[in-house]
């Protein structure tokens, strides 16, 4: 593994297989993994990996890095002032595709101060990990399972039907997600080298199969329509721990201008948190902006179809 100091580190967003994903590609590109057989080199790597990959999520702070390193910055962006002192104070590729945060960092006038870029402004693909893969290596050819996960995270919602997404890249994200995914762990390797992609549907198209079943059952007592809340003032589908899939089984479902997951993360960064995961309702206005909403209410971030943020435990009414 590379010594040469300063070491590259790496900053990704850790909500998500495209964030997650995207590090695991940085990671195996600058750090290149030991074979698995060989226990004790690969342990070493496993070491060093989790020393320089920093997950973060919005509204937490800049992590500590060695004075001067190179960083890569991966699917996220922090706040204009502190991407700027990131920017002044190492060497940073930033590789994102949120739009909101773009257009915010492109106001602020920091491009031109980044060491490199990769970038996608649009409102769909290529996600950051497909972003990623182009950066890190651009003369490979390109998996099939980056393409799923990358379709996941950003094809709008209107694109979000056909048997493309019903087939394998509904099923592929949700097999993927029952295995451990930090960057260093060995499911990447199947998922960069395309193996075993049909098991991971499988997988995945039973997992969908059971939710169904339960949300069937079940989800009329898992999520609830409110009236519209004093910090969101509008009418919001809410469930604890939810999936997308459980709120059409609601009977406020079409009443409802933002659907709402939320779950306590008593181990997050700051700590005692809900993590919050918001779509357009059936009743949202046409120009609805989910990553837009979540970015200028609480600091969060996404994309039109589907955005994230933390709320302190007091912030978060519920009945």
């Amino acid at each position: 593994m590379t010594t040469d100091h300063p070491q590259p580190h790496l900053i990704y967003h850790a909500d998500d297989l495209d964030g997650r994903g995207s590090a695991a590609i940085a990671l195996r590109a600058l750090y290149p993994e030991p074979d698995l057989d060989d226990e004790v080199a690969h342990d070493a790597w496993i070491a060093q990996a989790r020393s320089i990959c920093h997950p973060v999520s919005y509204n937490q702070p800049l992590p500590d890095l060695p004075a001067g390193c190179p960083v890569v910055l991966l699917d996220f962006s922090f706040e204009p002032p502190a991407m700027l002192v990131l920017a002044a104070a190492h060497p940073l590729t930033y590789i994102d595709h949120h739009a909101p945060r773009i257009r915010d960092l492109e106001a602020a006038g920091l491009f031109p101060r980044l060491h490199a870029m990769q970038l996608n402004a649009g409102d769909g693909p290529p996600a950051a990990i497909l972003l990623s893969f182009f950066h890190f290596q651009p003369d490979s050819f390109i998996p099939a399972s980056i393409c799923y996960l990358s379709d996941y995270d950003a094809l709008p919602g209107s694109a979000r039907s056909g048997s493309a997404w019903t087939d394998c890249i509904l099923p592929y994200q949700h097999g993927l997600r029952s295995y451990p995914t930090d960057p260093w762990d060995e499911i990447w390797l199947d998922v960069l080298d395309e193996a075993d992609a049909a098991g991971l549907i499988a997988e995945g198209e039973a997992i969908l199969r059971s939710r169904a079943q339960t949300a069937a059952l079940f989800g009329p007592r898992s999520c609830y329509l409110t009236e519209p809340w004093k910090w969101i003032r509008q009418p919001v589908l809410a469930g604890n721990g939810v999936s997308e899939d459980y709120f059409p089984h609601h009977v406020g479902y079409w009443e409802a201008e933002i659907l709402l997951s939320y779950r306590y993360e008593p181990t997050c960064t700051p700590p005692n948190q809900w993590k919050c995961t918001i779509w357009p309702g059936p009743a949202a206005p046409p120009d609805f902006d989910c990553g837009t909403w979540a970015k200028d209410n609480y600091g969060g971030g996404g994309h039109r179809g589907c955005a994230g943020f933390h709320l302190a435990t007091h912030q978060l009414p519920i009945p």
